[in-house]
């Protein structure tokens, strides 16, 4: 698995609006925001790249993971123009991560969309449902509301509106 930095914060806000200064959708330039509250030790699973550790079988729709077109970080986001009840879907490469031994209690990550709409985020078949906006957003969920798995091997961003939907998401990482 990638980690990232030294130690998780105590507490970081559920939901933060999109950062204050737009980042740059030219790849040569790099942006001057970085999503706050995200320090590890992380598991990431996207950055600006799908993570080499999982495999990605998103379905119903078109899927680019490297997206220009809007980032909350860095010069890429993934992209979903997914049919109803579409999907991006990543699976571990092995067995899954081991939660406890990696010491990661949250899934945090940046989602926007083309305007409001259920995404219900998934791990391990337990599902937390979220509203997106046309404005990045940051969620930070424990993993106590996909009640606490000990290993992670799948993880999905399913749009929940039954209608052809847009959404986007970055810096998507367990910590």
């Amino acid at each position: 698995p990638t980690l990232r930095g030294s130690n998780a914060p105590s507490k970081v806000p559920s939901v933060q609006e999109e950062p204050t200064s737009t980042p740059s959708n030219n790849p040569s330039v790099a942006p001057s925001i970085k999503p706050s509250g995200v320090t590890s030790p992380g598991i990431v699973v996207y950055d600006d790249i799908v993570s080499s550790d999982w495999n990605d079988f998103s379905y119903s729709g078109t899927y680019t993971p490297f997206s220009t077109e809007t980032v909350a970080s860095g010069v890429n986001s993934y992209k979903a123009v997914s049919s109803g009840w579409g999907a991006i879907y990543w699976k571990h490469k092995n067995d899954g991560i081991s939660v406890s031994s990696l010491g990661v209690s949250s899934l945090s990550f940046w989602i926007k969309s083309s305007g409001a709409f259920p995404i219900r985020v998934k791990i391990e078949g337990k599902r937390h449902d979220i509203t997106t906006t046309s404005s990045w957003q940051h969620h930070v969920i424990s993993l106590q509301e996909f009640s606490n798995p000990s290993t992670i091997e799948k993880l999905q961003f399913q749009n929940g509106s039954g209608n052809q939907r847009t959404f986007f998401v970055d810096q998507v990482q367990f910590i």
